[in-house]
């Protein structure tokens, strides 16, 4: 607005003409610089939708669950660091069952899953 030469846009002899202006100009200004949507709350991104965040709570909570005293898996992870650090693993996690499922293709040691809802735990006892 300090950039607008308001003597010049309200140089008019109508005082309607010049009210129109000025809120012309103002309406303009504010349609341009106001965000349309609010700014959220929140410490996720505004990409991640309720079904991911849902998703990573449901990750989160069979990560907690793993019994801690199980050996490692085919990833060689024993199940006491998974637990210990499933925080920083969702994220990971989840891209790379992403990867597993849009292709359909799964890495040579996931031969046999067990699909845990939307979540993929190996079973390596087949």
């Amino acid at each position: 607005m300090q950039k607008i030469d308001w003597s010049m846009v309200l140089s008019s002899e109508d005082v309607n003409e010049c009210v129109e202006s000025f809120y012309r100009i103002v309406k303009d200004i504010v349609a341009t610089n106001t965000a349309l949507t609010r700014k959220l709350r929140t410490q996720y991104p505004t990409w991640f939708s309720k079904p991911l965040l849902q998703y990573e709570c449901e990750m989160q909570r069979e990560i907690k669950a793993l019994d801690i005293n199980k050996g490692a898996g085919p990833d060689g992870l024993p199940s006491l660091q998974i637990n210990t650090i499933g925080d920083e693993l969702i994220n990971p996690l989840h891209v790379k069952q992403e990867l597993f499922l849009m292709p359909g293709k799964w890495h040579t040691s996931y031969l046999f899953i067990n699909m845990v809802t939307n979540v993929v735990v190996p079973i390596t006892d087949r």
